[in-house]
């Protein structure tokens, strides 16, 4: 017999309260109902009777189990941890004699794991990149207790795709301030990570295909995100020949971020091509034939450069846009609206750029043009008709607004805090911005003053440019009000 039955009676009948609490979602209550079992068990003295003291240790895990599963509800993780490393050290003795509970405990621990992933996500969103890293080896670290480990891959890598995304950040802030720090050591941190991940991906076990056929797939896309970064030039062969194997096998949104690291690649060779124009003499204002003509040339290539990018930036587009879910389907709202984001932002600015450089060219082009015998031509005049640059702008505001109803997607689904949610949302701002510039921009034309009323041309982009500048200032003022009431 128990030699405190009583005690022991009480603290199940306490846990089974706890876990009927759990599933109405009082976690708070289940969490103190769990706390009054733990305190019983604890006061229960250790017996000598090897079934009382399994049964006694069977019951102080259940208890700690559910303080665990209660702790990653309440976002306590570390407490979490605690509790259900307790449980798992306290069940591993009896082996199959407590197989419920320790399967219980594993699914606990597996769902802890996959918290610290997400939480991970979540600073790396915010640009908390060490954080997020760490959370990762935890995570990792509590899958690996665990005797199933077949997607320990996984959180490979994503500390690599943390790492590359520091290394990315690091690079553009040394492009403003070469003081800033090197990119060297998060680049070397996602190439250690890669290296760990190789191994697991040729030992997968080939009864789980499509598992490793998915992960094959990341692995590439993120050695072609280093060899990017790196400036190593098989960056975009290796993106290329990714994107046609995404679309033989179906991988979408793989496929989508090609499009886009081929882009940006694109842009990457803008900028580290010559921009010096042809020297036009003592006086800026004169240029010979020879020297516009030249010009034109190197606009002409710059032209072909952007309109590339601005092809692959389309593609990403179109291949997010195929993706999207319905508004009534809250987990698939969520899954990519920051990356359709990004595509439809980065495909807008090259819109524009291809607008500013045809603009430039036509310019170029109609001073060729204005004097066939002349030895030099003035450099300054008026701007010919650009109805193409005009078609860009357009476009851009189509891609715009596209972008804006991402950024206004996860409002209502995510989880972060809405201070923390408030902050991140700046991040999308500019194309708040940007669309505000092209509507005002489009309705006022080239006029120094001007007034719509609703029957002029120009009415509905002043209302459109009003109703986006609102938007933006009233969503991040109702995000900081809302977290200032939590």
């Amino acid at each position: 017999a128990h030699p405190h039955p009583q005690a022991t009676a009480q603290a199940a009948a306490l846990i089974g309260l706890t876990e009927m609490l759990r599933a109405l979602d009082q976690t708070n209550e289940a969490y103190r109902t769990a706390q009054q079992a733990d305190q019983l068990v604890a006061a229960i003295l250790v017996t000598d009777d090897p079934i009382a003291c399994r049964e006694q240790s069977i019951l102080a895990a259940r208890i700690e189990n559910s303080l665990g599963v209660a702790s990653i509800a309440l976002g306590e993780y570390r407490d979490a941890f605690k509790y259900l490393t307790a449980a798992e050290a306290r069940l591993k003795p009896y082996g199959e004699r407590a197989a419920k509970e320790r399967s219980q405990n594993e699914q606990a621990l597996l769902l802890l794991s996959r918290v610290k992933v997400y939480h991970a996500l979540l600073h790396k969103a915010e640009a908390q990149y060490t954080e997020a890293a760490s959370q990762v080896r935890e995570g990792r670290r509590l899958r690996e207790t665990l005797d199933d480990k077949s997607d320990v891959l996984s959180y490979h890598l994503a500390e690599a795709a943390i790492r590359l995304a520091q290394a990315r950040e690091l690079i553009q802030r040394q492009r403003l301030a070469p003081e800033a720090g090197s990119a060297e050591k998060a680049l070397t941190d996602a190439d250690a990570a890669l290296s760990r991940a190789e191994p697991l991906i040729e030992r997968a076990n080939p009864a789980s295909a499509a598992t490793q056929q998915d992960a094959a797939l990341a692995y590439r896309y993120l050695r072609g995100v280093l060899l990017r970064l790196r400036g190593d030039r098989t960056a975009a062969g290796a993106f290329s020949q990714l994107a046609r194997d995404c679309e033989v096998q179906g991988d979408k949104k793989t496929e989508a971020k090609c499009y886009m690291q081929l882009a940006q690649l694109a842009l990457d060779g803008l900028a580290v091509a010559p921009k010096k124009s042809p020297e036009a003499g003592p006086d800026s204002a004169v240029a010979s034939r020879e020297q516009v003509a030249e010009l034109l040339r190197l606009k002409l290539s710059r032209q072909t450069a952007i309109k590339q990018a601005a092809d692959h930036a389309e593609r990403a587009v179109s291949l997010f846009q195929g993706m999207d879910a319905s508004p009534e389907d809250e987990l698939a709202v969520t899954a990519l609206p920051s990356l359709h984001f990004q595509a439809a932002y980065l495909a807008a600015r090259l819109q524009i750029l291809l607008a500013t450089v045809e603009s430039q060219m036509t310019r170029l082009d109609g001073l060729l043009s204005a004097d066939n015998s002349a030895d030099a031509i003035q450099v300054t005049g008026s701007l010919p008709s650009d109805k193409s640059g005009a078609a860009h702008r357009k476009r851009a505001i189509t891609l715009l607004e596209d972008a804006v109803r991402q950024a206004e997607r996860p409002a209502s689904s995510t989880t972060q805090v809405r201070l923390q949610r408030a902050k991140f949302f700046t991040r999308y701002a500019p194309a708040y911005d940007l669309l505000v510039d092209l509507y005002v921009s489009m309705a006022v034309g080239g006029k120094t003053i001007a007034r719509f009323d609703s029957s002029t041309s120009g009415f509905a982009e002043i209302r459109r440019a009003i109703e986006v500048a609102d938007l933006a200032r009233n969503r991040t003022f109702r995000e900081q009000i809302d977290g200032w009431r939590q």
